[in-house]
């Protein structure tokens, strides 16, 4: 638990410091909170990759409150009929910097 909350703390200070996305320090943090388990950074596994989620989402000022929605109550059909389990044991403090990162995706 203290290494998954460190790894989320990481993120948070590396992202807030204004830096460009990190691959490394973010794969870690995602892969500290269990989401590599159903994701990959750029091909899909049982869900999308990181990329095609940054990709569909690029541009759009309403995905970061939309995404926190879904990682917290899960949910199905936006890319296929597998749904995405909920994550409602993590805080919005811990899910939102790693979807902030997700979303600088390049």
């Amino acid at each position: 638990m203290i290494h998954k909350l460190f790894s989320v703390l990481l993120l948070v200070g590396f992202l807030g410091i204004g830096s460009a996305v990190n691959a490394q320090e973010l794969q870690a943090s995602l892969a500290a909170v269990g989401c590599v388990a159903c994701h990959k950074m750029d091909a899909p596994l049982v869900g999308p990759s990181y990329k095609q989620v940054a990709d569909k989402y690029r541009g759009d000022s309403a995905a970061p409150a939309l995404l926190l929605s879904k990682v917290k109550q899960g949910g199905s059909g936006t890319w296929g009929p597998i749904p995405m389990a909920p994550h409602a044991h993590l805080s919005e403090e811990q899910i939102q910097p790693l979807i902030d990162g997700i979303l600088a995706i390049e």
